[in-house]
């Protein structure tokens, strides 16, 4: 595992001053929010989805998704003590955890950033570039190369999701979820969009 050579290729990246700063504050007003009621749980449903066009507003009407029993399942994950337990809660086959994975668009993506923002310190954020950061750098966190999803999308890869998480938990236990979810996401994302400064420059 070489963790800090991660943090070095992520330190040479150009990323955009304007940019970092209107996505930290866009960041910082939603993480930790809490669930009290079930229009929260409504809320965060679109606060971490709600923007995709793809997304069935009709879902939050559905009769057949009990949002008091999603409720109940987001408020035990926020205040489970142990990273394992929260883990262990979000996971578990139960209709709170299937209705709340339909509430986000039957979407890895939208599920994996709900669960984020009620608890950071566990779950990280999975979508398209993570992924692509993953696929390249991943062998310096010591992550399986064949327990990567080869699918461009990770969209209905609930298992990965699942699997990444208890590896972060369980194998950089020190290292905030935030950071290397972060970092792998801008290195996935410089492909296309960024550069590398160089080293000698």
């Amino acid at each position: 595992m070489n963790y800090e050579f991660l943090k070095s290729k992520h330190a040479k990246l150009h990323i955009s001053a304007k940019e970092d700063i209107v996505l930290q504050y866009l960041y910082e007003k939603v993480i930790g929010y809490q669930i009290n009621n079930v229009n929260d749980v409504v809320r965060l449903a679109v606060l971490s989805y709600g923007w995709m066009p793809t997304m069935n507003k009709g879902k939050f009407i559905d009769n057949d998704i009990e949002l008091s029993l999603i409720k109940d399942y987001l408020v035990e994950i926020q205040k489970s003590k142990s990273r394992q337990k929260a883990i262990n809660i979000a996971f578990q086959k139960t209709k709170a955890s299937d209705d709340f994975l339909r509430l986000t668009n039957n979407s890895v993506v939208g599920l994996s950033k709900a669960l984020h923002i009620i608890r950071p310190d566990v779950f990280p954020i999975i979508d398209s570039h993570m992924l692509n950061g993953l696929r390249e750098y991943g062998k310096h966190i010591g992550y399986p190369k064949d327990k990567i999803p080869k699918s461009k999308y990770p969209t209905h890869e609930l298992d990965f999701f699942e699997n990444f998480t208890r590896f972060l938990s369980e194998k950089l236990p020190d290292v905030p979820v935030r950071e290397v979810e972060k970092i792998l996401f801008d290195l996935g994302r410089s492909g296309s969009s960024r550069k590398v400064i160089s080293s000698k420059k």
